[in-house]
């Protein structure tokens, strides 16, 4: 985090801090979580792995669709979302009859590419250019600010391609702990830097198209249904949120 925030511009630097959950929260090498820390202390890269997780073992099946609805079902139970975990249980939609392949299908079918061919050059340019940065006037964010949405967010949303989920920010930010320790208080301050730097657009353009982009996944819709679903990151979903606080209570002041 201190690399990013002192070189904000540094693609390399953010790059490799959007990637850290990937190395530390998720089975995504082939290595242990020790080796991976060992690696990350001495700034060498070259044993990861970056695209597609690799599973630990050889012999890993994908579980059965039940297996896999139970699982969920599990999580939700243990962050306390017993509500969320009823409603996916026992939703008929819960369980599709598609394979992978007729999802991709049916999904490519329901969303066809655009056609621009009978577009003007301007229109063109209207749907493919990347949208103006925007100064932007909104105060900083607080530490306080930000603990407080920590501590009022809900458990169990999905990740977005980062893999990093809000009960990982709880965690490193003791922010239902009465008395933070040094360590906490420090991960909170500089994560309410990194917000502010997102919030005011200070990045290389290559890294706020990262941003921007967000995991498509597919989710069951019937029996032989499917709706895509996007997932953003979650520090650009952090982010909207706080600005979204502060205009509110300016609008309704």
């Amino acid at each position: 985090m201190s690399a990013a925030i002192s070189h904000p511009n540094d693609e390399v630097a953010w790059i490799k801090f959007l990637a850290l959950p990937l190395l530390l929260f998720t089975q995504s090498q082939q290595l242990t979580t020790r080796q991976v820390m060992d690696k990350l202390a001495l700034d060498d890269w070259q044993s990861f792995f970056l695209s597609q997780p690799r599973p630990y073992g050889h012999n890993d099946h994908t579980l059965p669709t039940n297996a896999s609805l139970q699982l969920r079902c599990a999580k939700l139970v243990e962050s306390g979302n017993l509500g969320k975990a009823f409603q996916l249980i026992s939703s008929p939609s819960s369980v599709t009859s598609l394979t992978p392949a007729e999802i991709i299908a049916l999904l490519q079918a329901q969303h066809p590419p655009r056609n621009i061919d009978s577009f003007t050059p301007a229109e063109q340019l209207s749907v493919s250019a990347q949208p103006p940065l925007v100064q932007q006037h909104l105060p900083d964010f607080t530490t306080n600010s930000v603990v407080a949405y920590l501590r009022h967010a809900s458990n169990g949303i999905a990740p977005g391609y980062d893999k990093l989920r809000i009960e990982h920010l709880k965690a490193l930010s003791g922010c239902n702990n009465p008395l933070p320790s040094a360590d906490e208080l420090l991960f909170i301050e500089l994560l309410t830097t990194i917000l502010n730097i997102i919030k005011n657009g200070q990045l290389s353009p290559l890294i706020l198209v990262a941003f921007r982009d967000t995991h498509i996944i597919a989710l069951p819709k019937g029996t032989t249904g499917t709706r895509p679903i996007g997932l953003a990151l979650l520090y650009r979903k952090m982010v909207s949120a706080l600005s979204k606080r502060f205009i509110q209570a300016l609008i309704f002041s």
